[in-house]
């Protein structure tokens, strides 16, 4: 048994952790998702459950290409600028009501 200091011992981890750090320490890719998405990606990007997506656009709340399309086979995807836009209108008329209130 081979008998080390404490200083040896630091420099020993130091040396192992170099050796098995992975060479780009850079952040992983991110995956950047197409415009119009379906209504479950949407809800997971949005946090609004799917049940809820689907009445905005029953309701009217979300009009036909503004907020989503249909697609030619029927589908319904959501336009998420669409989506950007209807929450920047939402955050701008509290914000106005605050200001004015």
């Amino acid at each position: 048994m081979i008998a080390m200091t404490e200083p040896a011992i630091i420099k020993l981890a130091q040396a192992i952790a170099e050796l098995v750090r992975p060479a780009n320490d850079a952040a992983p890719p991110q995956i950047n998702t197409a415009r119009n998405v379906t209504i479950a990606l949407a809800a997971t990007k949005t946090g609004l459950s799917e049940k809820a997506i689907r009445r905005k656009i029953e309701s009217g709340v979300w009009i036909e290409g503004r907020e989503w399309t249909r697609a030619i086979d029927g589908g319904i995807y959501i336009d998420m600028e669409g989506y950007d836009r209807w929450v920047g209108k939402a955050v701008a008329s509290k914000s106005a009501k605050i200001v004015s209130g």
